[in-house]
């Protein structure tokens, strides 16, 4: 197992974790763009990082994990808003996996995945999970990714199987998605390899309504159904 720089633990536990009461101070500031906040709030939460790249070795040299998890700290913490009712760690744990496992995706072979499909998905023709879950739209009727992205009536019973083509401009046009189009896209269908999540759910987590996350999801499908050619295997 990898060990991690002692000068570096040394330095990050030089910093005390925050009271809930400063972390609400902290967060207030650095959304409205105060700089030393934001630098503030990151120190104080890269233990957290280590936590979690921990959770991926294998993948990656976790010195590569975590400078890859402090950039998604980072992210967090310029853009969490504390008026939502999830908590810093919350959010910036979200944000933390994104940018680690966007770095696997990124640097795997061939093929951009969610790191724990990668290696799941080995053959020519790939069943791919997260394309095919189900989850409720705006209107309470059941819905996948692929249903939203592709025309319903050309829909077969195949449809669930993909090309490996496919998969890489899936996630090569959901990559150039904007920041919360990509979270609110990922966290929905589970396409990081966790259960898809409610609106109210995501919008708990990105801090905005239930009705701003549908607007913003139904705003991504529309790129998406306009960017991607998903080729349906025969």
């Amino acid at each position: 197992m990898e060990k991690i720089s002692a000068f570096y633990l040394k330095e990050i536990n030089k910093v005390p974790l925050l009271t809930r009461e400063e972390e609400k101070v902290l967060a207030s500031k650095a959304f409205n763009g105060d700089k030393l906040a934001q630098k503030k709030l990151v120190e104080a939460n890269l233990r957290f990082v280590i936590k979690i790249a921990k959770n991926y070795q294998g993948y990656m040299d976790l010195e590569d994990l975590i400078n890859e998890g402090n950039l998604g700290l980072m992210y967090a913490a310029q853009k969490y808003n504390p008026s939502s009712n999830a908590k810093f760690s919350t959010y910036a744990a979200w944000w933390i996996r994104e940018y680690i496992q966007k770095a696997i995706r990124d640097t795997a072979t061939g093929i951009k995945f969610p790191s724990a499909k990668y290696k799941e998905m080995k053959n020519d023709k790939w069943k791919f999970a997260s394309l095919d879950k189900k989850v409720k739209g705006a209107d309470e009727e059941e819905t996948t990714l692929l249903h939203m992205v592709k025309d319903e009536k050309s829909l077969t019973p195949e449809d669930q199987f993909i090309s490996k083509e496919s998969v890489c401009n899936l996630y090569s046009v959901i990559d150039k998605l904007k920041h919360t189009e990509q979270a609110v896209i990922i966290m929905r269908y589970g396409l990081n390899g966790e259960n898809p999540m409610s609106l109210s759910e995501v919008g708990n987590v990105i801090g905005c309504s239930k009705e701003r996350v549908r607007q913003i999801e139904t705003k991504a499908i529309k790129l998406l159904r306009n960017c991607l050619d998903v080729n349906i295997a025969a």
